[in-house]
C-alpha cells in the first residue's frame, strides 16, 4: 500500500504545499542572475531543475494525492474543524 492510501486508511488528512520555486523556470534569461553560482555556496535543487521536470514531478505527485483525496483550499478544510 503507498503511502498516500496508508494516511488516508488511518483518517488522516493529507496536506502538501509548494513552493514558488517549485514552479519557476530559473533557467529563463531575466532569471539567470538570482540563481547563486555553485562555486562553494549551497544551491537548492529547486533552482537547477529545469521548469518542464518540475511540472512532470507535480503532475504525478497530483494524480497520487486525488486518486485518493479531494482537493480542497485550506480555508475550507478549516471550516471542517
Amino acid at each position: 500500500m503507498d503511502r498516500s492510501r496508508l494516511i488516508r486508511s488511518a483518517g488522516l488528512p493529507l496536506h502538501y504545499m509548494f513552493h514558488l520555486s517549485d514552479f519557476v523556470d530559473y533557467s529563463h534569461p531575466d532569471l539567470a542572475d538570482q540563481v547563486p553560482a555553485s562555486g562553494g555556496v549551497y544551491v537548492p535543487q529547486a533552482l537547477r531543475v529545469p521548469l518542464e521536470k518540475k511540472l512532470r514531478v507535480f503532475r504525478s505527485a497530483m494524480d497520487v494525492i486525488v486518486a485518493d483525496y479531494q482537493l480542497v483550499t485550506l480555508e475550507q478544510w478549516a471550516q471542517t474543524l
